[in-house]
């Protein structure tokens, strides 16, 4: 497909996903989805994922369990 020529091309910037492992980037946009409904804060959900290895089941539960406790 030709590029028009009235449109400039854009880079990719930056990061699209946060993790390679399908299932895990879902779940991660699903944590993100409840924080509208009180379900957490966007700073537990960022520091809970920042410690989490792609595909490791249960780094992802502790993780949660550790960063996401109720009040």
């Amino acid at each position: 497909m030709a590029q028009n020529p009235g449109i400039p091309s854009l880079k990719d910037y930056g990061i699209s996903r946060f993790f390679q492992n399908q299932t895990f980037h879902f779940q991660n946009l699903r944590v993100l989805n409840d924080i509208a409904a009180r379900g957490g804060d966007l700073n537990e959900v960022l520091m809970a994922i920042s410690t989490i290895p792609d595909g490791d089941m249960d780094t992802w539960f502790d993780a949660f369990s550790k960063h996401m406790v109720p009040t």
